[in-house]
């Protein structure tokens, strides 16, 4: 069995990276940063799926700082939905929706799939 850091080497994964990295000129889709180095998040990660097997729009080019945001924002929507049940959980997360970019993005999916137990 691959590791997750083995499978971003594989000819799949660099395909769909670059394909991402250039339909937005490497520039980073939360924050407009351009010119500095971009990686690839999943928005939202899926049971026994390899990195590359999801649709396109799972996928959001980010500069290091936006990725290591969304990742700390999914961290807490997690602890959330542990601590709290979930229709309590829903509504808190509902009310952090206002803002726009990466916290918007990530909790509403985070919401939606922790829901239907993705």
């Amino acid at each position: 069995m691959s590791t997750y850091t083995e499978l971003l080497k594989s000819p799949q994964w660099i395909s769909l990276r670059d394909r991402h990295r250039a339909r937005t000129k490497s520039t980073c889709e939360d924050c407009g940063a351009k010119e500095i180095p971009v990686d690839i998040h999943h928005r939202v990660y899926g049971r026994r799926l390899k990195p590359w097997d999801y649709p396109d729009d799972n996928f959001v080019v980010v500069c290091h700082p936006c990725h290591r945001t969304r990742e700390e924002i999914a961290d807490m929507a997690r602890t959330i939905f542990q601590v709290l049940d979930p229709a309590t959980a829903h509504k808190f997360l509902s009310r952090l929706l206002h803002s726009k970019g990466a916290l918007a993005d990530t909790c509403g999916r985070m919401t939606k799939n922790m829901e239907v137990g993705v």
